[in-house]
């Protein structure tokens, strides 16, 4: 939420391409690992453009045998 001091900076304005911004897929890769004390582990990692704020998302998931699921965004 907006603070007065948003609102007097028009950091609204500034910013509003964040509010919402247009992200088109890019790549989206799955893999399966083998690793010692987890045996299987599904990687999936999803690279997002996204050219309203000159920027690129990556999000990779990595999904373990008993369901827990790490997420990781940069």
């Amino acid at each position: 939420a907006v603070t007065d001091n948003d609102m007097g900076a028009d950091m609204q304005k500034k910013f509003a391409a964040w509010h919402n911004p247009k992200m088109n897929l890019v790549s989206l890769i799955a893999n399966e690992i083998k690793t010692p004390n987890s045996g299987k582990v599904a990687e999936v990692t999803a690279i997002y453009d996204m050219p309203d704020v000159k920027a690129q998302l990556k999000l990779k998931y990595v999904v373990f045998a008993d369901g827990t699921i790490n997420v990781n965004q940069k």
